[in-house]
C-alpha cells in the first residue's frame, strides 16, 4: 500500500510555472505601455509636463494653403494676333505658425504673380509647355515673397481662352 500511496500522489512542484507563464508577459505589456504612453512621474518621475506639451504643440510650425481668388490675365500675343486670357485659380503652400500670416499676403502673391505672367508669350502659352512655364514663374515669384516659409505652388484650374 505504500507503493500505492507514492503513486497515486500527485506531484507537487511546477507550482511557480503558472505565475511566471501569466504574470511576466503582464509585467512587461505595462512596461511596454508605460515606455509607450510616457505616463508622467512613472518613468522619468516629477511632475507631469502637461502645460510644456500644449506651448510646444501650439509653436509647431504647419503648413497653410493660401488660396487666391480665380483670376485672368490679359496676355499679349507675340504676333498681336489675339490676346490669350489665361484663368488660374491657384493655391499656395506656405509653412506657417499663424495661418492668418499667411492670409495677408494674399495681395503681394497676386500682385507679383500677375507680373510673372504679363511676361509670359501667348503662343508660348498654348503650347504643351504652358503649365510648366507658369508653374516656373509661380514659383520663382512665391520663392522671393515667402523665402524660406515657401512649400509650394498649386495650380488647380488652368484654362486658356
Amino acid at each position: 500500500m505504500s507503493e500505492e500511496a507514492e503513486i497515486d500522489e500527485p506531484k507537487k512542484g511546477g507550482g511557480l510555472m503558472k505565475p511566471l507563464l501569466f504574470g511576466l508577459p503582464l509585467v512587461a505589456a505595462a512596461a511596454g505601455a508605460a515606455f509607450y504612453f510616457d505616463v508622467p512621474g512613472m518613468i522619468a518621475g516629477g511632475e507631469p509636463a502637461g502645460e510644456e506639451v500644449i506651448v510646444e504643440a501650439e509653436a509647431k510650425e504647419q503648413v497653410a494653403i493660401v488660396n487666391l481668388d480665380v483670376f485672368v490675365v490679359s496676355l499679349a500675343d507675340s504676333r498681336d494676333i489675339r490676346p490669350a486670357l489665361p484663368r488660374l485659380n491657384i493655391g499656395v503652400a506656405v509653412m506657417t505658425v499663424d495661418p492668418d500670416t499667411a492670409e495677408q499676403l494674399k495681395p503681394v502673391l497676386r500682385n507679383d504673380f500677375i507680373a510673372a505672367m504679363r511676361v509670359i508669350d501667348a503662343a508660348a502659352l498654348r503650347s504643351t509647355e504652358g503649365l510648366p512655364m507658369i508653374r516656373s514663374a509661380l514659383e520663382s515669384r512665391a520663392q522671393d515673397v515667402l523665402g524660406d516659409a515657401y512649400r509650394g505652388v498649386l495650380i488647380t484650374e488652368f484654362i486658356v481662352l
